[in-house]
């Protein structure tokens, strides 16, 4: 499954900025690996997201990350859920 996903650097992190976020119709993410000892701090689409997730392959996907004109093989290693709506809140 060949599965693109568009992604945004963000500045600010916490909880505030998180809420927000959501409130926008995005999820707060985070990308290791991109810089060798550091996290890249990016926002994605949850609807996308929660699509691959609930696809036949899950957090096996591998997933062309798009990023500032760059594009990035990733794979889901971990995900938080709302525990009573269900929803993507993080990943």
């Amino acid at each position: 499954m060949d599965v693109t996903l568009q992604a945004e650097k963000r500045e600010t992190r916490g909880k505030n900025e998180a809420r927000r976020l959501r409130a926008n119709g995005r999820i707060p993410a985070v990308l290791y690996g991109a810089e060798k000892g550091k996290a890249v701090e990016i926002s994605v689409d949850p609807k996308i997201l929660s699509r691959i997730l609930h696809s036949e392959s899950g957090v096996n996907t591998l997933i062309g990350l798009q990023l500032d004109g760059g594009d990035t093989r990733v794979l889901v290693k971990e995900y938080q859920l709302d525990p009573i709506g269900h929803k993507l809140l993080h990943a």
